[in-house]
């Protein structure tokens, strides 16, 4: 199995490019943690947007795998180099076998521009190990619908990993809420994350706040008194302030 470290080197592109389809799956992964989810039960891809998963209607993870054609166009230009040094050194059997390794790249990177190409290297990275890919009735059963602070490695960290049981996060289903809960302890939750759309030292207008808080609801009035009531933000003259907290001494 191809493990591929954080800052991926050239052996492991090259172990990647002899892997065949399945090495660009283990690219199309690296280079696009996070960004991207097979949603096994609509049959889709979903695409984050910064506050939520939706689905890939645009077909960006398509476009995406430009990212491992620049990876490996990367990785030519090195061999490249290393062609050049082995003819300066009148090393021909070292500058031939590099060679090799080139005309493979070039290959790969046709391949990966073509429709073909791109599908399947799109179906191993939601097939292979550690898969870009979820059942899909986690969007409604599990709270996630918000990206968690975490630090784990994990493509679905965000999805699984964000526990909040007996919270307001209940009520939010695929990035909106259903209804603000009218328990206070449940809207201090909801809105803390809310309030973090908002840039301190910066004033908005109330048309400003509205255009931000649509997104996650309709009733934007709500959201607004909830805000301030909760004293995340403070209102004056109807400009609107984000509340920052003095820090621990």
């Amino acid at each position: 199995m191809i493990e591929i470290s954080e800052r991926i080197t050239s052996q492991e592109i090259q172990e990647c490019l002899y892997a065949g389809e399945y090495g660009d799956g283990l690219l199309f992964k690296h280079f696009n943690k996070d960004k991207f989810l097979f949603n096994n039960l609509a049959g889709e891809w979903m695409v984050w947007n910064g506050n939520t998963w939706e689905f890939d209607i645009m077909n960006r993870a398509y476009a995406a795998m430009e990212d491992v054609v620049e990876g490996l166009m990367g990785e030519d230009s090195k061999l490249f180099e290393r062609v050049q040094a082995a003819l300066k050194a009148n090393d021909k059997e070292k500058a031939r076998g590099l060679s090799k390794v080139q005309d493979r790249i070039h290959k790969r990177i046709f391949l990966l521009r073509t429709n073909k190409g791109r599908a399947n290297a799109l179906k191993m990275a939601r097939q292979s190990h550690n898969p870009m890919a979820i059942k899909g009735n986690e969007l409604d059963r599990d709270p996630w619908s918000f990206k968690c602070p975490l630090t784990s490695n994990s493509q679905t960290s965000h999805l699984m990993d964000c526990p909040m049981p007996n919270s307001g996060w209940t009520f939010i289903r695929r990035g909106r809420l259903t209804q603000i809960p009218a328990q206070h302890k449940k809207q201090q939750i909801i809105l803390e994350r809310l309030v973090e759309e908002f840039e301190p030292d910066r004033e908005y207008a109330e048309r400003e706040v509205n255009q931000i808080l649509v997104e996650f609801h309709d009733d934007v009035a709500a959201l607004r008194r909830g805000l301030v009531g909760h004293g995340l933000m403070e209102r004056t003259a109807g400009i609107y302030r984000r509340v920052v907290s003095a820090p621990d001494p």
